[in-house]
């Protein structure tokens, strides 16, 4: 059967050449190319979609040809003599069989059915988990490219700072515990930035390893982004579309399916069974003095009634019973536990998204208040640890902006993919909070 259903084919988009620059969706099509984790869910796919075909091939003639070859040595004792014979002889027969009645047949077609929905399903899956493995490392390595960029710009500052003390030292007009202040934020600021480096080439050379293009950067969210909602809104909705087209509850019930198709087929295998059987071959043996050269052929019914096997039938039939009863027990889990993880996703979307704003305005607060108590350093009413407070409260306070705009975006694809939403599209409709180059 052909995957006609994935994101991998529809998210290719047009690119030539190696860019500066990646975004989102062009990360996403370079990793469908040369991640092998995309290799490794085709062959899965490939090898579970078999799983049907066995099962048919159960209602299908089975033909099959069966040979001997022998070398026969005799030395006979008579009361009138005696004889010695020595003869090869062989036989070969071709048996064609047709199963007329299995009791289980329909159970047999429905769990070949059950066996494409989940190869089917377990692609979806692993695709799934593919654009949000993708999408994760890509915005984690925008979000370290942007604290290395906060740090840069926090050393700049303390330097600039450090520079002006140093100056104002020099001429008595600061003490040297300001000087040394000066010189102990620049330090940890210069120690804050090599952290910053070596977390943003951790963070690349995993973006590296599923785009096979090394040294390709994000594109940096654009400052005025402003963040998508959940679409619908309400958190009622995506429970329900966690319980009806969640990954993790389609297959437990494809599951559940595939259990009761065993108990069924477990329990035909205690009852009478019809086989057509024909058979032609050749019996040779003509270089025996009494031998001779046979061909015969036949066509029967064979009737198989199972008596008793030692409770083996029955045992088989309890254990399917049991198997069933833990489906559905495991479905009725899973059910409540996409609905809870669903919930908890769309309190962490809306409340990361309401933390983004609130950083957004309490940057802006920041960057006014460092203008102020640069105007009082330089007026003589505020100190230099006054002016690093406030220089620092800006840095974080854009991290803090930072951390939530991107844990917005991975909260709302994770929260589509446990819905059974997550689609290309979806992932291309986030291009726009990105700067282009």
């Amino acid at each position: 059967m052909r995957l006609n259903v994935t994101l991998f084919g529809s998210i290719l988009m047009a690119w030539s050449g190696l860019a500066s620059a990646l975004s989102l969706t062009e990360a996403l099509e370079r990793a469908s190319q040369h991640d092998p984790a995309v290799g490794e869910s085709r062959s899965r796919f490939a090898a579970e979609s078999e799983e049907s075909q066995q099962e048919y091939s159960e209602l299908r003639p089975h033909v099959s040809i069966n040979s001997q070859a022998n070398y026969s040595y005799s030395d006979s004792q008579f009361a009138f003599g005696s004889a010695q014979d020595h003869y090869p002889s062989w036989s070969a027969y071709l048996e064609v069989r047709q199963a007329l009645l299995r009791l289980d047949w329909s159970a047999r077609k429905d769990r070949a059915k059950v066996y494409d929905s989940l190869a089917t399903r377990h692609a979806k899956d692993s695709e799934r988990d593919f654009v949000v493995r993708v999408a994760s490392r890509y915005l984690n390595t925008l979000l370290a490219r942007e604290a290395v960029e906060e740090s840069r710009s926090e050393v700049k500052s303390v330097q600039e700072s450090l520079k002006a003390t140093r100056q104002r030292f020099d001429v008595g007009l600061v003490p040297g515990t300001d000087l040394k202040e000066a010189m102990a934020r620049a330090d940890l600021a210069k120690a804050r930035l090599v952290s910053a480096q070596a977390e943003l080439e951790d963070q690349q050379d995993a973006l590296d390893e599923v785009t096979g293009t090394p040294g390709d950067a994000p594109n940096l969210m654009r400052d005025d982004a402003v963040l998508p909602a959940t679409q619908p809104l309400d958190v009622e909705s995506w429970a329900r579309l966690a319980r009806e087209n969640g990954t993790a509850t389609q297959s437990a019930l494809l599951d559940l399916e595939l259990a009761r198709t065993e108990l069924e087929s477990r329990r035909a295998e205690v009852l009478p069974e019809i086989d057509l059987v024909a058979q032609a071959g050749r019996n040779e043996s003509t270089e025996y003095i009494l031998g001779q050269r046979q061909d015969d052929a036949q066509i029967s019914l064979q009737l198989s009634i199972p008596i008793y096997a030692g409770g083996l039938g029955q045992s088989r039939i309890r254990q399917a019973q049991a198997k069933v009863d833990e489906a559905e027990f495991r479905l009725l889990q899973v059910e409540r536990a996409a609905e809870r993880d669903v919930r908890k996703l769309h309190r962490s979307v809306n409340t990361a998204r309401a933390e983004a704003q609130a950083y957004s305005r309490a940057l802006e607060s920041a960057i006014a208040a460092q203008k102020a108590t640069q105007a009082g350093y330089d007026a003589g009413s505020r100190t230099i640890t006054d002016v690093l407070d406030a220089a620092r409260r800006v840095v974080q306070a854009r991290r803090n902006r930072n951390a939530s705009r991107y844990s917005t975006l991975i909260n709302l694809l994770t929260l589509h993919a446990e819905a059974g939403l997550l689609t290309a599209q979806v992932v291309s409709d986030l291009d726009y909070l990105f700067e282009t180059p």
